[in-house]
């Protein structure tokens, strides 16, 4: 079982991958020129034991219970609890060593996207995150 794209590659498990497709980061503007959707709202969670116990078919979506978004699902009434630290790495082993439980959600959600006359790129503006995440649209992996 592996993510399409990344796959055996496991850009989590390298301290130094922290970006794959990433724009360079700047503020978040209003302009009244760019069409905007919000995606905040009721979304589809699967969670797994490890980011390797993902199945490849998880990213094509619909699976899942409904959580909110934005939230945290150690909030949302999953077993899997938060865990608070500012001294020490929140299991064993040194760094980048990952513990074999280490729980992994896929979020899942179907938007319609206005298409624009001049086909503008679109940008997908994830305002914070709690650990890694790869994104994929429509079953294809666009970035990191």
């Amino acid at each position: 079982m592996t993510l399409p794209v990344v796959g055996e590659f496991s850009p989590w498990a390298d301290p130094a991958m922290v970006q794959i497709n990433r724009l360079p980061m700047r503020t978040a503007r209003e302009d009244t020129r760019t069409a905007r959707t919000d995606l905040n709202g009721e979304w589809l969670l699967q969670l797994w034991d490890s980011p390797d116990d993902v199945p490849a078919h998880a990213v094509g979506g619909g699976l899942g219970v409904a959580v909110q978004v934005p939230g945290n699902w150690t909030l949302q009434g999953f077993d899997d609890l938060p865990h608070y630290t500012n001294i020490e790495m929140p299991f064993d082993g040194p760094p980048p060593a990952l513990p074999q439980h280490n729980t992994t959600g896929v979020y899942s959600r179907v938007i319609a996207l206005r298409v624009t006359p001049d086909n503008d790129a679109m940008v997908l503006h994830v305002g914070g995150a709690e650990s890694v995440h790869a994104v994929y649209v429509n079953s294809v992996f666009v970035g990191y």
